[in-house]
């Protein structure tokens, strides 16, 4: 590659596509755990319900479509209906969808659901044909759809009825009647109603009998045409309305839901419902009770339901879970999007550019640390990251964006650089469960607050690894590693101990370049390192013990490596399958742990092997009294061995000690010769209050009775005595061949 200060990369004309669930377009990188997950999921079950929480920004929505792609790829019949909850706060209103009733919500998720799944369905008709669907669509559309077309009707009734008047007051019949009435008033008016009158009597008399000839049609067609008007709007209402069983009731718009959904299933149709950014309600006590009261419908009915929600919800859940709180059983699957991978986040830069080669790109110093840089940025989110991506565009060549890589400057480049460190440190911690996706999160998130306080300190600043601030003793020991390694590259200064034992570090402000693997062990790899030295170095002390006290070559490290099970098989006969198969398992890793470059373990499959040897190392320690009783009985001639229980003459002299192992049921052993002139009581552990009592009679008896102790606890004290012989093998194993040849020549005196 060029070695000039910039180098110009032409990006994919589609590299900030969203994905979409119904068509395959955008880019799609990593999250391979998590989309397999998610994909068996919905490919296994035909009903069930589905949580999928993370913080925004992260790309939930994205690996949600992204699955329902693959399913629908997998699975021809099947159909997704998606609703998102910013729909509602279009048609409720921002403060409804926040503050508002959950029943009010919930009526207006159901009816949503409906609406989409018949939208999805269109274009199956055989599926909407073999239902009810399309009857309970216009259920859920009754209210909105009757009212619209009332008031069309009553609209439509004033107007017709107004041309009707027009129609009625301009038909021949009606206006002759009005010139016979006319014809008669005037006649009448010719006969006064007051013979006598004059003045205002005479005026009354011509017109009242023409008022009254008139006013008596009019008064008629006007009764005659409002009862017309009202007749015509009440058919307009019941012809509005009568196609719709409108019942707006939460529980029955559910109840045939779930029929028509049963309906779906018995075609074979796979139906997938996705309820996105219910995390845009922003009270979490809230959406849990919405989701709470869909519980049956939602893990019962003959579909698939992903709710999308964020990390609040999920923590309200797991609270529930820890708690067996009502909510632990709402969802039969629950995922935890974490932050993307720094992988995840590199491998999509790469995706998008569509010249030069990627692989010619990767060669360069200068692009490679840029994507470190970006990733920086982006705080390992995708949205993020997008936005820091179009910061960079400088033109377009045709539909093309030109991103434009800068040679970064000295901040930019520790930036970029502590980046790598923390992915190099975050990848040994990282859970790889699904139950710690959650965990993962948090440890990612506080890594980066570590890494931004120390950018903001200003060079030669000196603090300690105490960390008084973080609660989580995972975290702490996280930020440890990440100043141990970030000692090793010099980016930090060692500077001492407190007196509490923390480390001090000096910042020096910069950060050289960073390998692209750790070259020494952080603190969970020495420890694993440890336990597995501790165990081949006890493995060989208790084995080479009785090879020397039986006169044989003692073993190597080599030899127990290379052939655990001979070695093994000496002294450890009942374990040896256990602890052959452990070194086996584990000693690729311990020797990659020595080697300049190591590999990455994760943190807690390494914690898990420690303490597994460190298991083996305790049982072991219970195996030391085996040892010291197969050599005196390997060694010593003559002799033979038994149990207290199956003599009752051993050590009858001595009472206390006798019925002090029985009843303790201590492992022991009795070698004895045949005349029971010599009799060796080989114990572990006995309680050194008994054989304080027994001390007078262990001294008049030293000639007949010995008892031999293996000591395993290292806080209980003996103290000297005839007749008793003390070996602690924690402290002094290699004293246990020079004991049992001196109680052999005892045994043959």
């Amino acid at each position: 590659m060029s070695s000039s200060d910039r180098i110009a990369v032409t990006l994919k004309q589609d590299w900030d596509h969203p994905q979409h669930f119904s068509r395959s377009e955008g880019h799609f990188v990593g999250r391979r755990r998590e989309l397999d997950f998610l994909v068996d999921n919905i490919l296994r079950r035909n009903n069930g319900s589905i949580l999928v929480s993370g913080s925004r920004g992260v790309g939930k929505t994205a690996l949600v479509y992204k699955a329902l792609q693959k399913v629908a790829e997998a699975t021809p019949k099947t159909v997704c209906a998606v609703l998102n909850v910013s729909e509602l706060e279009i048609e409720m209103g921002k403060m409804a969808t926040t503050t508002g009733s959950s029943l009010e919500i919930r009526l207006k998720i159901i009816q949503n659901l409906i609406r989409r799944l018949y939208t999805a369905l269109m274009d199956q008709p055989d599926a909407i044909s073999r239902s009810d669907l399309a009857k309970l669509y216009m259920k859920a559309a009754a209210k909105e759809s009757v009212q619209k077309e009332i008031l069309e009707a009553e609209v439509a009734g004033r107007t017709e009825t107004s041309r009707k008047t027009t129609r009625t007051l301009r038909s021949p019949l009606n206006i002759g009647s009005l010139l016979v009435s006319l014809f008669l008033g005037t006649w009448l008016s010719l006969y006064p109603l007051w013979p006598s009158g004059d003045g205002l009597f005479n005026i009354l008399n011509r017109i009242v009998p023409l008022v009254v000839t008139l006013l008596g049609p009019l008064t008629f067609l006007y009764i005659r045409e409002t009862v017309e008007e009202r007749q015509s709007q009440t058919k307009a209402r019941m012809q509005a309305s009568q196609y719709y069983e409108f019942d707006g009731g939460l529980a029955t718009l559910q109840f045939d839901l779930e029929r028509c959904l049963d309906q779906l299933r018995e075609s074979r149709y796979k139906v997938v419902f996705c309820i996105d950014e219910l995390d845009k309600i922003e009270n979490p006590e809230l959406v849990i009770d919405i989701i709470t009261s869909f519980k049956n419908l939602f893990n019962l009915s003959s579909a698939i339901f992903i709710v999308i929600t964020g990390p609040e919800e999920y923590g309200l859940i797991d609270t529930a879970r820890q708690t067996r709180g009502i909510h632990y059983t709402l969802f039969t699957n629950k995922i935890f999007v974490p932050r993307p991978s720094f992988s995840d986040l590199e491998g999509f830069l790469d995706e998008i550019v569509e010249r030069p080669n990627v692989a010619s790109l990767r060669q360069s110093d200068l692009y490679n640390e840029f994507r470190n840089y970006v990733c920086y940025l982006a705080a390992s989110d995708f949205f993020d990251l997008y936005v820091v991506i179009r910061d960079f565009i400088t033109g377009y060549e045709g539909r093309n964006p030109l991103l434009e890589i800068p040679r970064l400057d000295i901040d930019q480049t520790t930036e970029a650089r502590l980046q790598k460190c923390l992915g190099l440190i975050y990848g040994r911690y990282q859970k790889e469960h699904v139950s710690g996706w959650a965990y993962n999160d948090a440890l990612l998130g506080d890594l980066y607050s570590f890494i931004s306080w120390l950018l903001s300190q200003k060079a030669n600043f000196t603090f300690n690894d105490q960390f008084p601030d973080i609660k989580l003793e995972d975290f702490k020991e996280a930020r440890r590693d990440f100043c141990t390694y970030l000692a090793r590259v010099e980016a930090l200064k060692w500077v001492g101990e407190t007196p509490e034992h923390y480390n001090n570090y000096t910042w020096t402000g910069l950060c050289p370049p960073v390998p692209s693997r750790i070259d020494s062990r952080l603190s969970h790899e020495q420890a694993f390192v440890e336990k597995y030295d501790k165990l081949v170095a006890e493995a060989l002390s208790i084995t080479n013990t009785y090879l020397s006290c039986t006169g044989q070559l003692p073993f190597t490290r080599e030899d127990l490596e290379s052939d655990p099970s001979r070695v093994f098989g000496f002294t450890f006969k009942a374990v040896e399958a256990d602890l052959t198969a452990i070194f086996k398992q584990q000693k690729g890793s311990y020797d990659d742990l020595h080697s300049e470059f190591p590999d990455s373990y994760p943190r807690d499959q390494l914690l898990g092997f420690a303490q597994t040897l460190d298991e083996q190392s305790k049982l072991l320690n219970t195996r030391r009294f085996l040892l010291v009783r197969n050599m005196a009985r390997d060694t010593i001639k003559n002799a033979t061995m038994a149990t207290l229980q199956q003599n009752a003459a051993f050590f009858s002299t001595i009472e206390d000690i006798r019925k002090a192992v029985i009843e303790a049921n201590i492992e022991h052993a009795v070698l004895s010769k045949e005349d029971l002139s010599k009799q060796v009581l080989m114990t572990n552990n006995l309680s050194p209050e008994v054989l304080a009592r027994a001390r007078t009679l262990l001294r008049r008896n030293s000639r007949v009775l010995q008892v031999v102790n293996v000591q395993t606890k290292p806080e209980w004290v003996y103290a000297d005595m005839k007749g008793f012989k003390n070996l602690n093998l924690s402290q002094d194993i290699q004293n246990a061949p020079r004991l049992i040849q001196g109680l052999g020549k005892w045994f043959e005196m």
